[in-house]
């Protein structure tokens, strides 16, 4: 049985379809305006072009990620249907992106800092860094050192495959760090005009260079890591070792030496073999000092005279035995002595032949005055 035309089903049409595009991840609002010449009720069918559908005359959607869809609805009245299509597209949006770590820190000291980004769950985010010295790091979380101070700007960067990126800078300022400094001595205590060694041992980062140098507290200063000093006078010195970087970092150590001053020694002593009454003596004796002190030499001549100084002169007035004394003093108290007995021995006496002692040099002086009074005549 065919129907009339009267009795035929109207099939509906769709007049318009609103569609508009977007972000990626962003909920879109959709419609289709649609009418059936039968006032016959409609059902909508929407296929969003990426796997999901949905029904109703007005509906929303959310698209995962970017790219370029094919949006399809279909409007039926239960027995016929219309469809139609349209294109949307959802453009990628760039992560999200913060950051959190330190703002300060040492040279060589490792920082930690961590990245918190997010975007689509579509898109895959990876976390780039630039530390401003050259070197970089991937991950949320990273950890860096600076081999040398200042102020760095560290650049993060969070990417999605699709191209989007998100950027974000900031300062660190790094301080330099004074280097580190071992000292020691071959001993701690000794005498003047010992020879003492002593070493350091420094450390620092890799960027800075360090000196070495010495002031040993007598006015004498010296650089390098190994020196050696005489200490030319007693006292107690502080030696004090300073390394230091050439960004400012300087870091001391202090040792303390115990100098004992040392006597001086008498050498050389020089008599004359035989010494006679009334006849001018020459004696002479040389000191040295292991140190810079000054040396008085000091002679007490057996018969209550004394001298001072290396080479003296005397005539002893009696003939005996005397015992000089020669004592070498520096000016710190220290003080050396030697003693030597000297036999004085008598003049020899003009005797005549056969006369008896003293004769002969009273003849002496009566003929000297017979001469002189010849003369004056």
């Amino acid at each position: 049985v065919e129907l009339s035309e009267a009795e035929q089903n109207a099939a509906p049409v769709i007049d318009a379809l609103n569609v508009a595009g977007g972000d990626e991840g962003e909920e879109l609002s959709l419609s289709a305006d649609a009418h059936d010449d039968d006032n016959d009720t409609l059902t909508y069918s929407w296929d969003f072009g990426d796997g999901e559908t949905a029904s109703g005359e007005n509906v929303k959607h959310t698209w995962a990620d970017d790219g370029v869809y094919t949006v399809t609805v279909t409007v039926s009245d239960g027995e016929e249907e219309d469809s139609e299509s349209a294109t949307v597209s959802v453009t990628n949006v760039a992560p999200t992106l913060s950051v959190d770590g330190a703002s300060s820190g040492q040279e060589a000291q490792a920082r930690s800092f961590e990245a918190d980004a997010s975007d689509v769950e579509a898109d895959t985010v990876s976390v780039t860094w630039d530390f401003g010295d050259g070197e970089t790091g991937s991950g949320d979380e990273v950890t860096h050192t600076w081999a040398d101070d200042g102020t760095y700007t560290v650049t993060v960067t969070a990417s999605d495959e699709d191209g989007g990126e998100t950027t974000e800078t900031f300062n660190i300022n790094i301080s330099n760090r004074a280097p580190t400094l071992q000292v020691s001595a071959s001993a701690t205590s000794g005498d003047e005009g010992d020879s003492f060694a002593f070493s350091a041992v420094t450390s620092d980062v890799t960027d800075d260079t360090v000196s070495v140098t010495w002031d040993f507290g007598d006015g004498q200063t010296a650089n390098g890591l190994a020196v050696t000093h005489t200490f030319t006078d007693d006292g107690t010195f502080v030696v004090e070792v300073f390394a230091s970087d050439e960004d400012g970092g300087v870091t001391s150590e202090k040792v303390y030496l115990d100098i004992a001053n040392i006597v001086p020694s008498l050498t050389n002593l020089q008599l004359p073999s035989s010494v006679k009454q009334g006849e001018p003596t020459t004696v002479s004796i040389e000191a040295t000092d292991p140190g810079d002190d000054e040396i008085t030499i000091t002679w007490n001549m057996g018969d209550g005279t004394t001298y001072e100084g290396g080479t003296v002169t005397h005539t002893y007035s009696k003939s005996g035995t005397y015992t000089v004394t020669v004592c070498a003093t520096d000016d710190d108290g220290g003080q050396e002595c030697q003693q030597v007995t000297i036999p004085i021995e008598l003049l020899e006496q003009l005797e005549n032949e056969g006369g008896l002692p003293g004769f002969g040099l009273l003849a002496v002086f009566a003929s000297l005055g017979l001469m002189a009074s010849r003369r004056r005549r």
